[in-house]
């Protein structure tokens, strides 16, 4: 099995000459993302049958790879699966006012994380939460770094660069925040949304294949790129409490469906030949 395209030019090819039957490739992205170079490896490596199987990470990647794994008879999607969260007992429940629910009165906070590339436009959470009561704390780094702070001081937007943030100490981000920002244009499949929506936090999003694969219609989507349109979803978010409440809720009964177990099960099943 293999999980990256030009190492599994040569393992792939070196298992075939090995006699290994069953030789899985494994995609962990949307044909746009990784790109036309890899694509044409990936359509050549299953045409010439190098590659038994091809594994895309999610039904909505799958589809992007259609034009170019036509040929490919077992190409199919696993999903990929995120571990069940831990609960937290010992977490602080979320202040609420006592008359009518709403959380009390401080802004909302906003929380995006992911790698500072182009595609996945985290100026648009900038320009949303600029102007507005909001904060945003973006947690990640990339090439992006030092032109989203400029757009962060010229927009006057409220917004913390907590740079790259280790994975054990995501849980504390969660915590912290309100809502989780996803405006990106170029996933495989996004499951950094449930884990955010595991630790209570309501979800806005692009309105893309992928991003209602993960979530259905558990989040809060918006068509476009347009500032205007996400602060506008932002400000109904901090409206009203029981909207993200519900959402979050609403998000983590989805966890399911990405159980680890069952990912195990069907690459066995796979390997065996059952799949």
């Amino acid at each position: 099995m293999a999980h990256t395209v030009l190492a599994a030019a040569l393992a792939l090819t070196a298992a075939r000459a090995a006699g290994v039957d069953r030789r899985v490739l494994v995609i962990h992205a949307s044909q746009p993302l990784l790109g036309a170079p890899k694509s044409i490896v990936v359509a050549l490596l299953g045409v010439t049958r190098v590659a038994t199987d091809v594994v895309v990470c999610g039904h909505a990647a799958l589809a992007t790879f259609q034009p170019w794994l036509r040929v490919v008879a077992r190409a199919k999607a696993i999903p990929n699966a995120i571990p069940v969260p831990q609960t937290h007992a010992d977490e602080p429940e979320p202040t609420f006012d006592s008359i009518d629910g709403m959380r009390s009165s401080r802004p909302v906070r906003v929380l995006v994380a992911s790698r500072l590339v182009r595609e996945k436009r985290v100026d648009v959470a900038i320009r949303a939460v600029a102007g507005s009561t909001a904060s945003l704390t973006v947690c990640g780094d990339g090439p992006l770094l030092e032109e989203l702070r400029t757009l962060a001081e010229t927009t006057g937007a409220d917004v913390t660069f907590a740079g790259r943030v280790p994975s054990e100490e995501m849980a504390g981000q969660y915590r912290n925040h309100d809502v989780l920002a996803f405006p990106s244009e170029r996933e495989g499949l996004p499951l950094v949304m449930l884990e955010a929506a595991s630790h209570g936090l309501a979800v806005i999003a692009s309105d893309r294949p992928f991003n209602r694969e993960v979530l259905g219609d558990a989040a809060w989507y918006c068509d476009g790129d347009d500032p205007m349109v996400w602060r506008a979803g932002l400000d109904a978010l901090a409206a009203d409490d029981s909207v993200r409440r519900d959402l979050a809720a609403s998000a983590r009964e989805r966890i399911d469906l990405f159980d680890l177990s069952t990912m195990v099960r069907r690459y066995a099943e796979l390997i065996v030949g059952r799949g």
